[in-house]
């Protein structure tokens, strides 16, 4: 049996290696950054900014192996400061192309409107190595945050791209919320889940 964990800094290299990899093929990120030999440095960049912030001020699961990775906001958001969170996101948006960055506002300003006013668990991130995957170790790794959330009667959201996700997260009791279309890009699905 898998244990599941906080995550560490010492964990970060190997949990940006896992999300590299389970993100290979995801239809948003690969739409934001299509160049194939540049994928490894553009995702550890943007990986490496998001598991920053929420270990400074959020929260982070991984099996022991660090096979499966999930990156979440509380419900009174990130506590890093904002002028911190924004200096993370200066360094690596300064690895990204003009093109590429032009993708991720289109992205941004297509779902920030939709997204939740209520207080929730943002699961900004979920990844399973690929050669992982359907093992089980994603449900392991969300499990206790959706815990602590139920005990606290507290929605969680999270936003996929990937249709085939939304029977994933259906059997862990999230329904779609919104679902929108970034212009020339894919489509989004927002997904919320009430506490049991």
């Amino acid at each position: 049996m898998r244990e599941v964990r906080r995550g560490v800094e010492a964990d970060r290299a190997t949990a940006l290696d896992t999300l590299t990899a389970a993100f290979s093929s995801d239809p948003l990120l690969r739409w934001v950054f299509p160049d194939n030999r540049l994928w490894p440095a553009r995702g550890g960049a943007l990986f490496g900014h998001l598991y920053d912030t929420r270990i400074a001020g959020g929260e982070i699961r991984v099996t022991d192996d660090v096979a499966a990775v999930s990156l979440w906001d509380p419900p009174a958001g990130n506590s890093l400061d904002a002028d911190a969170r924004q200096r993370s996101w200066a360094r690596a948006a300064a690895t990204f192309s003009a093109d590429e960055l032009a993708r991720w506002r289109r992205f941004v300003d297509t779902v920030n409107p939709v997204e939740p006013e209520e207080a929730h668990w943002y699961l900004g991130v979920l990844g399973t190595r690929p050669d992982r995957q359907g093992q089980g170790l994603g449900s392991l790794v969300v499990a206790p945050v959706l815990d602590e959330a139920d005990a606290e009667s507290q929605p969680a959201y999270l936003e996929t791209a990937t249709e085939s996700n939304l029977g994933f997260y259906g059997r862990l009791g999230f329904g779609v919320r919104n679902d929108v279309g970034i212009p020339d890009g894919p489509r989004i699905w927002g997904l919320w889940r009430d506490p049991r």
